[in-house]
């Protein structure tokens, strides 16, 4: 059961704002801010920028605008809300909603629902471009992972038969940086990225770079006086060597940079997969809700076969039933209507809604 005043207490706790009506204004500028309004807002305003917000009034808009209250954490709304928007992590309101979109990442308390309201619980559409965006990231760098790889080899395969060949003297053992095994050449630059470490991408390339160029072709050069010395040819069989050395350093170095970006992509499906995942989200009323009536819930899902995640919707819609005292209610998956019963008015009371076994359903509340 929701406890308001205890709700209250809980944002209040800390340091918090008492602002007047008057005194809201549209961006109150301050993401760490906890607003108390003590009274309703006024017809049509619209106030966002703060952490939580508590109105002990009603928020009304009109017919020519829509009230907005948007926060990053919880939204209170002792009155009701009419012809209204709102975006919160979580919402209690204790009167009714009418003509209102409530919108939230993690949970929607009403006390009562009249026409024509809509909730959607999950996260907002800029957290859900922000998911995809790492999903994103994270599947197309699966295949271009593989084919990085598959350069990084043949660099250092190339590398390997222009030295059998041109007679070079490569024997340039630089720590564990690069060195030679039955396998051939080896590079691993976890070493100099321990050095670097702190430093932008940015950096870090222009750093080698000029790792390469004093570290690497200094102590070849040194290597090869002797070969180098012996005239023209054997100079522009030297360059080549040295360009493909850079080849397969770049290559190795492009490999790393997916890794360490894919590494961030998926620490962040992860912690999002975790924070919107479609069993968190929940929606309590509780008197009888007033048809029309649309609750969507949408988040991330992880697949039972691939466990990869992605991101589902589910929706109801509920609609006055053809006989007295009997509602409709339409179940969808996406766009696609998956099934349709009629219930009694009274059963729609007292409820949460949550998403279970691909689907809305409801029990009643704890």
């Amino acid at each position: 059961m929701v406890d308001v005043t205890s709700e209250i207490a809980q944002i209040v706790e800390g340091s918090h704002l008492a602002l007047s009506p008057e005194e809201l204004v549209e961006d109150l500028e301050g993401a760490d801010r906890v607003i108390v309004c003590p009274g309703g807002l006024p017809v049509g305003r619209s106030i966002r920028g703060a952490r939580s917000i508590v109105i002990s009034g009603n928020v009304n808009g009109s017919e020519q605008a829509l009230s907005e209250v948007l926060c990053s954490s919880t939204l209170i709304v002792l009155g009701n809300l009419v012809r209204a928007r709102t975006q919160s992590r979580r919402l209690i309101v204790g009167g009714s909603a009418r003509n209102t979109l409530m919108g939230a990442t993690h949970f929607v308390y009403l006390r009562e629902v009249e026409p024509n309201t809509q909730v959607r619980l999950g996260p907002s559409a800029r957290q859900l471009e922000t998911l995809r965006g790492h999903l994103v990231g994270l599947g197309s760098g699966t295949g271009s992972q593989g084919e990085l790889q598959k350069q990084v080899e043949a660099a250092r395969r190339s590398l390997g038969r222009l030295l059998q060949v041109t007679g070079v003297v490569f024997n340039l053992n630089i720590g564990k940086i690069i060195r030679q095994n039955k396998n051939g050449l080896e590079i691993d630059l976890s070493v100099f990225y321990q050095a670097v470490e702190g430093k932008s991408e940015a950096e870090i390339d222009q750093a080698l770079s000029q790792f390469f160029a004093k570290a690497m072709v200094g102590m070849l050069t040194r290597l090869n006086r002797d070969y180098i010395s012996i005239g023209r040819g054997h100079q522009d069989r030297f360059k080549k060597v040295v360009l493909k050395l850079q080849e397969l350093v770049l290559k190795t170095r492009a490999f790393d940079k997916l890794n360490a970006r894919r590494g961030v992509d998926a620490a962040q499906v992860n912690s999002l997969s975790e924070e919107y995942a479609l069993g968190v989200p929940t929606f309590e009323v509780e008197r009888p809700i007033q048809p029309p009536f649309e609750l969507a819930i949408h988040g991330v899902l992880l697949d039972d076969d691939t466990n990869l995640p992605s991101i589902q919707e589910y929706r109801i819609e509920l609609e006055a039933g053809l006989r007295p005292s009997m509602n409709t209610v339409r179940f969808f998956q996406g766009q696609t209507l998956t099934d349709m019963v009629i219930v009694p008015e009274q059963s729609l009371q007292n409820v949460q809604f949550s998403v279970a076994g691909h689907q809305i359903k409801w029990d009643a509340r704890k």
